[in-house]
């Protein structure tokens, strides 16, 4: 018999963990991998951004309004175009609307208001996640000083994500938390 446990903790680099702790008290880790993730990040950040907006972008930790600071995906070298990029497919492996991930995306905006800034925009690099956010902004659910941009992600890219969210829903399923 096993209690499982999810945590996620924000030094783990937007890595998901799951702990299964057995009544003996030994335990296992399963850690979902987010390479493939930060490469898209990054390819978007170096690549599609200049291409789509011009200049050149960076990640960069900004103070907020409230006091606080957080790191941004993308801002201009200006700092008047501050950006949250989101790489998640927009269903679940079971085929449901990614629903946790749409929430991920609105606390981005959230964030992305309390920053002094000109233009905020969360890029997404999926049309099923795009179009998603799309709807919540036509049916007044999403921030409108927040703008949202689609930017496609090269194949090679794309696989990669693909089979890294195919491998995610796999050690789900036989680590269930």
């Amino acid at each position: 018999m096993e209690n499982r446990v999810a945590c996620a903790d924000p030094k783990f680099l937007n890595v998901g963990l799951a702990i299964a702790i057995s009544q003996e008290g030994s335990y296992r880790f399963a850690m979902a991998d987010s390479v493939s993730h930060r490469e898209a990040e990054i390819w978007i950040r170096e690549h599609g951004l200049p291409a789509k907006m011009g200049g050149r972008f960076s990640k960069k930790r900004l103070e907020l309004r409230s006091g606080g600071r957080f790191e941004f995906d993308a801002v201009s070298d200006d700092n008047n175009l501050v950006i949250s990029i989101a790489t998640n497919g927009g269903v679940t492996s079971g085929g449901k609307k990614a629903t946790p991930k749409l929430h991920k995306i609105r606390s981005d905006a959230l964030f992305l208001l309390l920053v002094e800034t000109e233009r905020r925009m969360i890029v997404l690099s999926g049309r099923l996640m795009f179009d998603l956010v799309q709807k919540e902004v036509d049916a007044g659910r999403f921030p409108f000083e927040v703008e949202t941009l689609l930017i496609e992600l090269p194949i090679e890219i794309e696989q990669s994500l693909i089979s890294a969210r195919k491998t995610a829903a796999e050690e789900v399923t036989r680590f269930p938390v």
